[in-house]
């Protein structure tokens, strides 16, 4: 409600940021806290602090908890890997796997309560479609782990976010389309890199096809 509020302009709030979402996420009794060390405190005060007004719900007992919660995950879609969070946060892999997982269910959830519930297409029905799509790119960022300019490349067979983001630097590539339209000495370049090869970019020439077909 407060999200929609938000879209419509009801209140001071300006925008519905990844931050916040992933707040509400980590709000929900379903989700597991992650106990911060001394290290982390600072670090964690100043975002209650600065990012307070952005928060969806109201703050808790725990909250520090709950902010290393985001923090984490937070890291996990801005592309840093597993030895990163790791250090940064001392987050065994297991952990973040767990917390990973539980985020991407708690927003499937809250995507098909926004669909199915009336009163919030009637209170604004574009506010209503926008919520919606950004609970949908959070889903798929936290699924895959990566920034949004990579989710169009993510969801390819044999693509990881790894590739995605070699595919992005070396070549530009930022969608499907593009990867249907590689030139030969494209498909050169990327089959050359470590952990590439020639049978593995024509599968995911394929899958793109595929994926094109299907989506049409």
């Amino acid at each position: 409600e407060r999200a929609m509020s938000i879209l419509v302009g009801d209140n001071d709030y300006h925008q519905i940021s990844p931050f916040a979402i992933l707040h509400l996420v980590a709000s929900t009794p379903d989700f597991l806290p992650l106990w911060p060390k001394n290290s982390d405190y600072e670090i964690i005060q100043a975002t209650i602090h600065t990012r307070s007004r952005e928060l969806l719900t109201e703050t808790q007992e725990s909250e520090e908890e709950r902010i290393k919660g985001v923090l984490v995950l937070q890291s996990w879609i801005e592309e840093l890997n597993l030895e990163e969070i790791e250090d940064k946060w001392s987050v065994q892999p297991g952990d973040l796997r767990s917390r990973v997982e539980l985020a991407e269910w708690i927003l499937y959830a809250v995507r098909r309560i926004l669909i199915e519930d009336e009163d919030f297409k009637l209170m604004n029905k574009e506010a209503h479609n926008i919520l919606i799509r950004s609970i949908d790119e959070i889903h798929k960022r936290v699924k895959y782990g990566c920034k949004s300019d990579l989710l169009g490349l993510v969801s390819l067979r044999g693509i990881g976010r790894s590739r995605a983001r070699e595919m992005v630097n070396v070549l530009g590539i930022m969608n499907i389309k593009d990867v249907i339209l590689l030139t030969d000495n494209d498909k050169y370049k990327l089959s050359d890199m470590r952990g590439w090869s020639e049978k593995l970019v024509d599968n995911i020439i394929l899958s793109a096809n595929q994926l094109l077909n299907k989506n049409n």
